[in-house]
């Protein structure tokens, strides 16, 4: 099943997702105008306001652009969960273009920071643009992220989406400074990917809780739902970092190594006697760069780090299945235990 099968029940909610895109990138200045065009057109899979438009309808039980939603007193009988009003036009629309500008903006300031000039099979902004104007367009979706979580008219959404975007930049500049550190631990490793991918999964599907009116308890499995999903996708992201297909990646497998990116498989392979001393003397060796990556990605797939990267990412993959479990059978669901599955056996 392809990512997008997995969004039927959310399809008139992801189409209007797209006119709202569209006039984010209606501005005065044409050339402006095409830059934006460019980067908000629809190639990603549009996984964080999906998860945003599922989680709604979760919920609810309703069309996920709904503003309403039953609450679930049997989940936290008794806790305190003041319910702050909203506008009557305010529902999951502004939250998840709200998300998906955040995330572009990461992405338009990472490519920068990475030199990276293709992304998706596409030229990245910095290939069209200067690096100042790359950089100012990310800045400008940052606002446009404030914006339009400004629209939920709800300040506890705008807390998350807020200390989110503070927590990916955060996460960032911590990669940078621990760039080519392969004696990283376990835990420094969680705690980039909490930064660089989960935080914002998170976000996404806590935040519909909270402009539902849901309690404590309700909203906390729903935040471990997105944050599970969102390690287990940069997990697996990693992986195929070092498996992938680079037609189908849209990268050079291996980018993560040259650029001194210790991710899950490097660290499971240097936990290994058999691979660990070479592999540390190609990481950290002189000499033909290129020729020493190759290397350290063939003996990584060689090593058992893949398959126990794998295993890690199923771990995730179930709590985030079981974080769901209290909500009643409904296509949202459904689609959101598919989403858990489609994480792990991903191609891209």
């Amino acid at each position: 099943m392809n990512a997008g099968a997995l969004f039927v029940p959310v399809a008139e909610e992801l189409a209007g997702l797209e006119v709202e895109l569209e006039r984010v990138a209606e501005v005065d200045d044409p050339i402006f105008a095409e830059l934006l065009r460019h980067i908000l057109r629809g190639r990603g899979k549009r996984l964080r306001p999906s998860l945003a438009f599922l989680t709604t309808g979760l919920i609810s039980g309703d069309r996920a652009r709904s503003t309403s939603s039953r609450h679930y007193p049997w989940a936290d009988a008794g806790a305190a969960s003041p319910r702050l009003p909203m506008d009557s036009d305010a529902g999951t629309l502004p939250l998840a273009v709200a998300l998906e500008l955040l995330h572009t903006a990461t992405l338009v300031h990472d490519d920068l920071l990475d030199n990276a000039f293709v992304r998706r099979g596409n030229p990245t902004l910095n290939a069209i643009a200067s690096q100042g104007v790359t950089v100012l367009v990310g800045d400008y979706l940052f606002a446009g992220a404030a914006d339009y979580a400004n629209r939920c008219h709800n300040l506890a959404v705008m807390d998350v989406v807020v200390k989110a975007a503070m927590t990916i930049c955060k996460g960032e500049i911590r990669q940078i400074f621990s760039a080519g550190d392969y004696k990283q631990s376990m835990e420094q490793y969680y705690r980039q990917i909490d930064a660089k991918t989960a935080a914002l999964f998170a976000a996404a599907s806590e935040c519909p809780g909270i402009l539902a009116g849901q309690g404590a308890e309700v909203v906390a499995r729903l935040r471990e739902y997105g944050h599970s999903l969102g390690v287990a996708f940069q997990i697996v992201d990693d992986i195929l970092d070092f498996t992938g297909d680079e037609k189908v990646l849209g990268k050079p497998v291996g980018s993560d190594l040259r650029q001194g990116t210790v991710t899950l498989p490097t660290l499971y392979a240097l936990q290994s006697v058999a691979v660990s001393d070479r592999l540390l003397s190609l990481l950290e060796g002189d000499g033909d760069r290129e020729a020493n990556v190759s290397q350290a990605v063939q003996l990584v797939r060689q090593s058992p780090a893949i398959e126990d990267s794998y295993a890690t990412a199923a771990d995730f993959v179930r709590a985030a299945k079981e974080s769901i479990s209290i909500f009643p059978d409904s296509p949202y669901r459904r689609s959101l235990l598919a989403l858990a599955d489609y994480a792990l056996r991903r191609e891209r």
